[in-house]
């Protein structure tokens, strides 16, 4: 050993040293090498410690022997490959938790869950042994499966054929009698490396076989995409039939396929089915094997580990190519992969909801629509209605979750954006009603909106972008009940995001979310100067001869990073549930090294409505920012009338007038009992500089004053509100804060005059 250990490589070598050292290894021998390859095999023979009962016959009832030679073999690319591992070939292969292969070839154990390869990296040789040790101790023992646990199921990791299909399905198929039921299925062969592999997909579908439909079902689908008609055989054994043996996967032939079905019970009707499929394509099949996928049901003494039912389906392609079968026929085990479910997504996802998902509404499905419909679509939670007026276009591909196949855009661009992310989410087990309403000019039509936005959905996602967009689904809310509106949109070329939800029963509203944020960020200086001092982020990008689009430059990635945290955020609401008495606003920030996020959490009360006085159909909606600080104001001075200066936003479509914030009255105003004059000193200076520090996003509402007794507007406040009104082209409001409330008056320019 020693001089041979001198030609090997330092990784085998290192290898070799380390099992030397091992406390199970009883003895290393058979070294041999494979010069061409560069592979090394060594045995190396593992001491399993049973129990003293059984030390003196020399080994368990299960078969484990006491000193158990076990087979290394080193790949030239060792330590980067892992070795193969195989235990003498007449080792007991009922046992559980051994890898599929011919019975031909050495048993191999499975040692851990996924790739020995990644559990080598992360534990290295000694701890493959310590693992290889712990394997053979249970499976002298005969506890590798604990029933307790459940059942485990036959390992098919290695199988690179594969079947696709919903396996709760197939389970409900199953009746207490013995029986069967043909399914359309979808084939291909696809190259593998050096070799092939087979792909099948079994359709929900149930198809009886006879000789009339035998060709179509097995045609090739137009295209020239290789894929081709098969079909899906599951057969299931009486009720009372308990396979309670385990066997690892060695099917390879015709013969051994009968002999598993026959271990399964249910090897007549297995021999049966396939003698009908052989009539019913006689000669035919000689010239043109047919693929056929034989789902064999085994009935279980426990539930199957991961599926709650005690049914194990195992899957085998045969190729039927002649009337008779042989015993020799080539069969191919193949591995069981869930098809695309909603409840995998979910369960991949890590996402519970107790009963039904809720049903929500996506408002414009452009790239950041799209991202966070596809998002949440991947969870399990797709949105039930996905709305956009406009079809893709080429440029739509720079950051659109959607992209167009090979070799072109044409198709591509003849789809709606909202029938296209519609298809995208069905292929998601998931359905997404496609409207193609435009939701600015049914924003005054009860019937439609009531129809397209039904209050009983869970809310609107809003992430159009679109001012129009905004201000129209406000306006819904004054005519009908609509679910509470989510707004997700970006500002700053993607350097900062906000997702921001409405209170119960739109209080507060998406409006006054926005003026509120637009506070929010004024007060914070470094989304100030991203948001309001780089300029209009908006810009008309050319996509063409003559052809523009107003969009904002960034990257795909950018935003997708702000896609996956709004995605985030809607998931959990789903989850869990909307803030219960008030809205809240997320503000995201961009990190200086391009990479980072730091979201901030806001929570906004209800804003105190207040209707003006007279029938104009205006109303004041003021923040609880705003109400603070007037309610602070007036306790500060209770013995006479206070007041100051109203900033915000204005709605005309709405008729409000969304008051964010107060000013502090000038130095040189005047309080008494009776009145409050609001001073001249500074105030354009001061209105000048707020405004132009928030670009004008916020602007001067008009004034506040209190009243020391619950009485309405004054004579001199109207005589002050006509003052205004002819002083300003745009409205603006007089607040009047009085013992029992809050009071206003509107200040318009109602007539015009032309020279």
């Amino acid at each position: 050993m020693p001089e041979k250990l001198e030609r090997l490589s330092r990784e085998v070598h290192r290898a070799i040293r380390i099992a030397e050292a091992h406390d199970a290894v009883w003895e290393i021998c058979n070294l041999s090498s494979e010069p061409a390859s560069g592979a090394v095999t060594v045995v190396i023979t593992m001491k399993v410690g049973l129990p003293c009962i059984w030390v003196a016959q020399g080994f368990s009832p299960h078969g484990v022997k006491a000193l158990e030679p076990v087979t290394f073999v080193f790949p030239g690319g060792y330590p980067l490959l892992p070795p193969k591992i195989g235990l003498r070939p007449d080792f007991n292969r009922s046992l559980p938790h051994i890898q599929p292969g011919d019975s031909s070839e050495l048993p191999e154990p499975c040692l851990c869950e996924g790739s020995l390869g990644e559990f080598i990296h992360q534990k290295g040789f000694a701890g493959v042994l310590n693992q290889l040790m712990e394997w053979l101790d249970k499976a002298a023992l005969g506890t590798l499966i604990d029933l307790n646990q459940g059942w485990e199921p036959i390992r098919r990791d290695l199988l690179s054929d594969r079947v696709v299909a919903d396996s709760a399905m197939l389970r409900s198929m199953v009746m207490k009698n013995r029986g069967h039921i043909y399914f359309c299925t979808r084939c291909m062969l696809k190259p593998l490396g050096k070799g092939q592999y087979i792909q099948a997909e079994v359709l929900p579908e149930q198809v009886g076989v006879n000789s009339k439909n035998f060709d179509s079902l097995f045609a090739h689908e137009a295209g020239g995409t290789g894929v081709r008609g098969a079909i899906s055989i599951l057969i299931w054994p009486d009720e009372n039939v308990i396979s309670g043996e385990y066997f690892p996967e060695t099917v390879r032939n015709y013969a051994s396929l009968i002999d598993r079905a026959t271990k399964f019970g249910c090897k007549d009707i297995f021999k049966d089915v396939i003698a009908w499929i052989r009539s019913c394509g006689f000669k035919r099949i000689t010239d043109n094997p047919v693929p056929v996928v034989v789902l064999l049901v085994a009935r279980r003494p426990a539930a199957v580990i991961g599926t709650g039912s005690n049914l194990e389906i195992c899957p085998y392609l045969l190729l039927i190519s002649a009337a008779t079968a042989k015993d020799e026929d080539t069969v191919l085990p193949m591995g069981l992969h869930h098809g695309v479910s909603r409840s995998l997504l979910m369960e991949m996802s890590g996402v519970t909801i107790e009963g039904r998902t809720p049903r929500w509404i996506l408002a414009g499905c452009g790239s950041l629509g799209s991202k966070i419909a596809m998002h949440l679509a991947r969870t399990g939670m797709a949105p039930s209605t996905v709305i956009d007026k406009s079809c893709l276009s080429p440029h739509n591909v720079a950051r659109h979750a959607l992209f167009p196949a090979i070799p072109g855009v044409i198709d591509f661009c003849l789809n709606a954006k909202a029938e296209a992310l519609g298809n995208a989410i069905k292929g998601l087990d998931q359905n997404s009603v496609a409207s193609f309403e435009d939701l600015v000019s049914m924003a005054n039509d009860p019937g439609k909106i009531a129809k397209l936005l039904p209050k009983d959905s869970w809310g609107i996602v809003n992430t159009t972008a679109s001012l129009a967009v905004r201000e129209a689904l406000a306006r819904m809310g004054q005519l009908a009940r609509i679910p509470r509106i989510l707004e997700a949109t970006l500002f700053a070329k993607g350097m900062v995001g906000l997702i921001a939800v409405e209170g119960p029963k739109g209080n507060p509203n998406t409006l006054d979310l926005i003026t509120e944020a637009y506070v929010l960020m004024l007060e914070d200086g470094r989304i100030s100067g991203l948001v309001f001092n780089s300029g209009d982020a908006l810009s008309r990008q050319p996509v063409g001869e003559g052809c523009g689009s107003l969009t904002m430059v960034m990257t795909d990635a950018r935003l997708s990073l702000f896609a996956a945290s709004m995605s985030e955020a809607v998931s959990n609401w789903l989850s869990s549930a909307l803030p219960p008495s008030g809205g809240s606003i997320n503000l995201g920030v961009l990190g200086t090294d391009g990479m980072s996020l730091n979201w901030t959490k806001n929570e906004v009360s209800p804003s105190v409505v207040v209707p003006v006085d007279g029938d104009s159909g205006w109303q004041v909606r003021i923040s609880s920012r705003a109400c603070a600080k007037i309610h602070r104001d007036v306790s500060e001075w209770p013995r006479v009338e206070t007041g100051g200066i109203l900033v915000g936003r204005i709605s005309e479509v709405t008729k409000t007038f969304f008051v964010a914030d107060v000013l502090p009255a000038p130095a040189d105003s005047k309080r008494s009992r009776f009145e409050f004059v609001l001073g001249q000193l500074g105030v354009r200076e001061i209105l000048s500089d707020y405004s132009q520090a928030c670009n004008f996003s916020l602007f001067c509402l008009g004034t506040w004053h209190s009243h020391l007794q619950p009485s309405g507007p004054s004579e001199r406040d109207l005589a002050t509100a006509d003052t205004v009104a002819l002083a300003r082209l745009a409205p603006s409001i007089l607040v009047i804060h009085t013992p029992s409330g809050f009071k206003a008056v509107l200040a318009e320019k109602t007539t015009s005059s032309a020279h």
